[in-house]
């Protein structure tokens, strides 16, 4: 869609901790295979926590290096036991794929790999203003819920997640959508906004220890991009497309 209401795609790696990725001599080689199109380099310190003897959460720091480009736009992030791929101004899926690729490439080369523990791909959509107030003849009553009801007005938050498992392959699609208030978030990794909106996030993951294969994930991305449209455009009426300039 040429205005498509898209704030967020994602694509993550997960994989058995390489503790080098944390020292900065290691990680010179991926930065340089990246940086024409990431040149903007910020370490971050995240904190995780961890259960420990009796059950005792345990805060743990990890250094996560973000690679970012000029516009601000794309992200790379890059953590002893994940790498995403994150971006706010998505054109295509081959665009993203094809970044996707050229990261895979880059940290194959870097650090050799040999174990994937997961591979998820996720598209965040937002709407606000007008396009929420007409949220009932946008998407499918199943989908909107109860912001089809006449007391929309008096809706502060509505929020709702389903989990389906794909048949015979094991992968996971989560999906959320609901209303959120202003200045709240029901994600940490989505930016909250000043006014009420109504999010859509689709998420597909395989969680599975598979040998390291930049055929096999690309072939997977394709497959979870399509799959994800799929379960988007059934829940979206031929309405949501008009308005945001797809085709029909």
């Amino acid at each position: 869609m040429k205005d498509a209401p898209l704030i967020r795609v994602i694509a993550q790696v997960r994989f058995p901790p390489i503790l080098s990725i944390e020292k900065k001599d290691f990680v010179g080689s991926f930065q340089e295979a990246i940086r024409e199109k990431y040149p903007i380099l910020q370490p971050e310190q995240t904190q995780t926590f961890v259960f420990g003897p009796q059950g005792v959460v345990q805060p743990t720091f990890q250094l996560t290096w973000r690679f970012i480009d000029t516009a601000g736009s794309w992200r790379v992030s890059l953590a002893p036991n994940f790498m995403a791929l994150e971006t706010t101004a998505y054109s295509s899926r081959r665009d993203f794929l094809e970044r996707l690729e050229h990261l895979l490439i880059a940290f194959e080369q870097s650090f050799n790999p040999k174990i994937i523990e997961r591979f998820g791909l996720r598209y965040v959509n937002r709407l606000i203003g007008q396009e929420l107030q007409d949220i009932s003849s946008l998407v499918k009553p199943e989908i909107a819920g109860l912001m089809g009801a006449e007391f929309i007005e008096d809706i502060h938050q509505t929020v709702n997640e389903s989990l389906f498992v794909i048949p015979n392959g094991g992968e996971e699609i989560i999906a959320r959508w609901g209303l959120m208030p202003g200045d709240v978030t029901f994600a940490p990794d989505i930016e909250p906004v000043a006014e009420s909106s109504w999010i859509l996030d689709i998420d597909m993951s395989l969680s599975k220890n598979r040998e390291f294969s930049i055929e096999e994930l690309m072939s997977e991305g394709r497959c979870f991009a399509e799959r994800i449209y799929t379960f988007f455009r059934w829940a979206v009426k031929d309405d949501f497309l008009r308005r945001f300039g797809g085709k029909l």
